[in-house]
């Protein structure tokens, strides 16, 4: 795998998690010691100019208060195609326009992702090229075995990146600090000494822009299955062999399908973790 991405491209760039979430976390990372130039693309079906793209990365960027030099320029470089990802010659004409190691992230609706790998594996993908695939997986197990399938039939295992947002919250991981470096509470979390963790999401967040999906998906779906039995994951799953792991661990968690059959085994025999979800 190439040491560092030449381009970025965002599939749904016009969608509310690049808006909300992704850009403002590149913001973030293009501003610290790990940052470093890159060419961003973003790709959508709604009609929108390369200038009023800039505009929606540079507002992104502040909202998550990036104000680096390097932020700055690689919002002023950044250059916005309208595109049909499942069709190939559109994506074709997307990889063209990238330069260096690509590396896709799919902020798109899970039945959109499936019909873009699909189209993906017709065309000619650059050396080294990263996916990004952000959850839900899938529509169901049949089409999250069948799209990962697909997946390494395009591309080596360790170029594909299978991301939960929801993940990079710092009160999420958090949670692994508390769990297994807290000397305090590493040796009391059990269900010897634990009777009940109770996960409490109050979302005061509405559609957004994202009724489409949500009409299929549900919060159910989105919420509880994507993002909030992850982090009873990390709360409830046993403490992972070595460092090296830890990603696995956090991926696959205690009885999680794994990649690539999902055939998962036995987890750990912790007390259930009722979850609680809230609107305001």
């Amino acid at each position: 795998m190439a040491d560092r991405i030449g381009t970025l491209v965002i599939f749904g760039a016009g969608g509310d998690l690049s808006k909300r979430l992704l850009l403002p976390g590149l913001g973030q990372l293009l501003s610290s010691s790990r940052g470093y130039d890159l060419r961003l693309i973003g790709v959508g079906s709604d009609p929108m100019t390369s200038a009023q793209w800039r505009s929606r990365v540079v507002e992104s960027f502040a909202a998550g208060g990036s104000e680096s030099a390097r932020s700055a320029r690689v919002a002023n470089n950044s250059i916005y195609l309208q595109a049909d990802v499942t069709k190939p010659a559109d994506l074709a004409r997307v990889l063209a326009a990238a330069t260096g190691t690509p590396a896709l992230y799919f902020a798109l609706p899970p039945n959109v992702t499936i019909l873009s790998i699909a189209a993906l594996g017709k065309v000619r993908l650059p050396k080294n090229t990263v996916l990004g695939m952000e959850k839900p997986f899938g529509t169901d197990l049949r089409s999250a075995q069948a799209l990962n399938r697909r997946l390494v039939r395009l591309l080596p295992e360790n170029h594909i990146h299978r991301v939960d947002h929801f993940l990079g919250k710092s009160t999420v991981l958090n949670l692994l600090g508390l769990r297994f470096t807290n000397r305090l509470f590493e040796q009391v979390w059990s269900a010897e000494h634990i009777e009940r963790v109770d996960i409490v999401f109050d979302e005061t967040l509405g559609l957004e822009g994202r009724a489409g999906y949500y009409d299929k998906a549900g919060a159910l779906v989105d919420m509880i299955q994507s993002h909030l039995l992850l982090v009873m994951a990390l709360t409830a799953m046993e403490p992972p062999v070595e460092s090296g792991r830890r990603r696995s661990a956090r991926i696959n968690g205690p009885g999680t399908p794994r990649h690539p059959r999902l055939e998962g085994r036995p987890g750990s025999q912790q007390p259930p973790c009722p979850i609680h979800r809230r609107h305001n």
